[in-house]
């Protein structure tokens, strides 16, 4: 699900259960530092696995979010990032990190250099993902995120992500928050979702026990603050990133990056059924604060919250296979066109948060 800036771009949806009777939207605990979360109870986690069943996922439909301003691209003069670079490694699940220890690499490898591009359309190659790469690393860790909003089932892309607790799961603020000071609930991460393969949940289905956002998204809805994180509850003694990975991460780096974008998407022309990948090298900033980011890519509404990485490499890990920004919004006369909010201070800030709420 992107947050599509679309004037035309509607949307909807609805359904009735009893588990709905039994969930209301989630009022967040107090603000820190600009990040806003809520933790859930074991029993309403459990009460949100049960819910989505394969009929619910078919049906689950993007985030309708119908706005009609224009792009303001800003100067493509490179901008101060708001501190140092930050980064972590990737890794793999438990059985690879034991069988590839040795494949870590340095953080200066598979760096690309690629050049500034100012106008529309931007450059960029999209394609289907193989099914037989779902199964392997990194794409383990990108998966589909289903949620309820306001009694209408929805859904997002979204992917697990380097932290202390191996529960961490990054996604779009929209995807976990209406951007009105409500949570989502029923939400729940299904990684390597491959619907209509006779498994089409191969990691399983992972509840969620706790949701972040940035409070700039939860409470205003500001796309430059459209960050999200999930904590998987663990389902037994097992913990998401023992059994999917995990990828790393790149903040404060400069803009100028090339980018895998990763995501489900499920609005025409696309139907929700494949992971796509678009690969783009930076291209504009938008207005905001801190500006968010534009590539070339066509994904539309269900790709929203797909993780961007930098240094892709497959069944590899270490110092590559990053998240630096994730699909947040698109315009409606810019088809070829994806958004990301920086990963800066915001970024994180939000991850800590998420890390210390979940432990």
């Amino acid at each position: 699900m992107i947050k599509i800036l679309y004037k035309s771009f509607a949307f909807t949806g609805t359904i009735t259960s009893l588990f709905l009777t039994t969930f209301t939207p989630l009022v967040a605990t107090a603000q820190t530092n600009g990040n806003v979360g809520i933790n859930i109870p074991i029993a309403q986690a459990d009460k949100a696995a049960a819910y989505w069943t394969p009929q619910r996922m078919r049906e689950a439909k993007p985030v309708n979010i119908n706005r009609t301003t224009l792009p303001q691209p800003t100067s493509q003069v490179e901008r101060s990032p708001s501190g140092p670079p930050v980064s972590a490694p990737s890794g793999g699940p438990i059985s690879s990190q034991l069988e590839r220890l040795s494949e870590q690499l340095s953080n200066n490898s598979l760096i690309t250099s690629v050049p500034f591009a100012a106008s529309y359309p931007f450059a960029y190659s999209r394609s289907f993902v193989n099914l037989n790469r779902y199964t392997q690393y990194p794409e383990t860790t990108i998966g589909k995120v289903f949620f309820t909003e306001n009694g209408v089932d929805k859904v997002c892309s979204a992917s697990a992500v380097n932290s202390t607790n191996k529960r961490l799961v990054w996604t779009a603020g929209h995807c976990v928050s209406d951007g009105k000071g409500r949570f989502h609930t029923n939400v729940t991460f299904v990684p390597a979702y491959k619907p209509g393969t006779p498994v089409p949940a191969p990691y399983g289905t992972w509840s969620s026990c706790g949701l972040y956002a940035r409070s700039g998204w939860h409470n205003n809805s500001n796309f430059a603050q459209d960050l999200g994180a999930i904590q998987a509850c663990d389902k037994g003694n097992r913990r998401l990133h023992n059994v999917v990975g995990f990828l790393g991460f790149l903040a404060n780096a400069p803009r100028n990056q090339f980018w895998h974008a990763f995501g489900y998407p499920a609005a025409a022309p696309f139907d929700g059924r494949r992971m796509i990948v678009c690969a783009a090298p930076y291209a504009v900033n938008d207005s905001g604060n801190p500006n968010p980011i534009g590539i070339g890519c066509d994904m539309t509404g269900g790709a929203s919250g797909g993780p961007w990485l930098v240094k892709y490499s497959p069944n590899r890990f270490g110092a590559i296979n990053q998240i630096n920004g994730l699909n947040s919004y698109k315009y409606n006369h810019q088809p070829g066109a994806m958004y990301s909010p920086y990963f800066g201070s915001s970024f994180l800030s939000l991850r800590n948060y998420a890390i210390q709420r979940g432990s």
